[in-house]
């Protein structure tokens, strides 16, 4: 039961209060001038230019209506990492520039310490589930296959919907102290983790090993703030590999934010249309080029 009072739910069955055996903060708190506006602009920064990737990207992905099972993770992954950088990047940058840790606005970064920490293990398992449909995508006969069956790939997308739903609701969130610049399932100690196996993709699965290792051992402050960075990393990630990887969220992202024009002008054509209109443009220029060549040395033989 006490695992639960430590959850989102507990908040929202008692009218918006923290559970107060784990969450009252020492009555002789005395709030720390301590800020960090390096790091926190740092934070704050990337966290604006990876959402700035990022929302063409989930936009693209919007617009393409594919129903195919790699479309769909790649969805609810983008929405997972949408919300984990609005807490890893905008969040943690502003409460570095400003100097704010859990005690100073317990109820507010609880909330959304919640948000952060459920929507990063909803990602972890939707990366895992795409790394896993890729798998089967080249290996037809792969053993997982079955799960990305038009009759049951609907089935693990509840599935994935309702674990990151129980992540934010019904888990231990994390929270933020200025002290380390990091999240912390624990506000006074920050040594606590959330076990996560069977992870495939690197950012997820370093930053899992992590705070894996921060749980039974000593952690510096240097690595504390690099499983910040590698949380942050692993949210952000996606977007730059749907980017430079992903040819048809590349092209529908060129298509959304470049006119025309200037697609055409530079060559990003964004289709096949698009290409075929800009390869007879340019064999008509050339052979308009070849023409005037000819009727031109015509012209000076007679």
């Amino acid at each position: 039961m006490s695992a639960l009072n430590m959850s989102l739910y507990y908040v929202f069955t008692h009218s918006m209060t923290l559970w107060p055996e784990a969450y009252n903060c020492p009555e002789d708190y005395k709030q720390s001038d301590l800020t960090r506006p390096v790091l926190g602009s740092y934070f704050l920064v990337s966290g604006v230019v990876f959402l700035t990737l990022y929302v063409p990207c989930f936009i693209a992905i919007l617009k393409l209506k594919c129903r195919t099972p790699a479309f769909g993770l790649m969805l609810l992954l983008s929405i997972f990492d949408l919300l984990a950088l609005c807490v890893n990047s905008l969040a943690t940058g502003v409460f570095n520039i400003i100097g704010i840790s859990y005690c100073e606005s317990p109820l507010f970064i609880f909330i959304i310490g919640a948000i952060g920490g459920g929507s990063w293990m909803g990602g972890c398992l939707a990366s895992a589930l795409l790394a896993i449909e890729r798998c089967a995508e080249v290996n037809p006969r792969f053993f997982l296959g079955f799960l990305f069956c038009k009759k049951v790939f609907p089935l693990v997308i509840i599935l994935v919907i309702c674990y990151g739903i129980y992540s934010m609701g019904f888990v231990k969130p994390v929270l933020f102290t200025v002290e380390y610049s990091c999240w912390f399932f624990d506000p006074q100690i920050g040594k606590d983790i959330v076990l996560q196996a069977l992870i495939l993709c690197m950012f997820h699965a370093v930053d899992a090993a992590l705070y894996e290792y921060m749980k039974f051992f000593y952690s510096s402050p240097i690595l504390i703030l690099m499983s910040q960075f590698m949380w942050q990393w692993s949210s952000g990630c996606m977007c730059i590999a749907y980017l430079t990887l992903n040819r048809t969220i590349r092209t529908s992202v060129i298509k959304m934010c470049l006119p025309k024009k200037i697609r055409m002008k530079f060559g990003l054509y964004a289709g096949f249309e698009e290409h075929l209109e800009q390869t007879k443009s340019a064999g008509a220029a050339h052979l308009n080029a070849v023409g005037m060549a000819i009727k031109f040395d015509n012209f000076v033989c007679n």
